[in-house]
């Protein structure tokens, strides 16, 4: 019934828009979520949840989280059982 769980990790660099090197800053999101699947068609996300945190400067950053739940509908085929 519960067939995959999901885990991510990953670093990205950050930028404001410009040219200046110091404008660039490294970032780090990190996330994961559980789906099931009851039938070969049908998928039920039960829930992904995500932080992601950049910082610029010293003391200047930004702390965002996602969170999300969701149905996945395969039309054609649907996964091997």
């Amino acid at each position: 019934m519960c067939d995959r769980i999901a885990v991510n990790v990953m670093c990205v660099v950050s930028g404001t828009g410009g040219y200046n090197t110091s404008d660039n800053s490294l970032s780090i999101k990190a996330g994961g979520g559980l789906d099931i699947n009851p039938s070969r068609h049908f998928e039920i996300r039960l829930f992904d949840f995500d932080y992601y945190r950049t910082s610029f400067g010293v003391n200047s950053h930004q702390n965002n989280y996602w969170a999300s739940t969701g149905i996945v509908v395969r039309l054609f085929g649907g996964r091997s059982e």
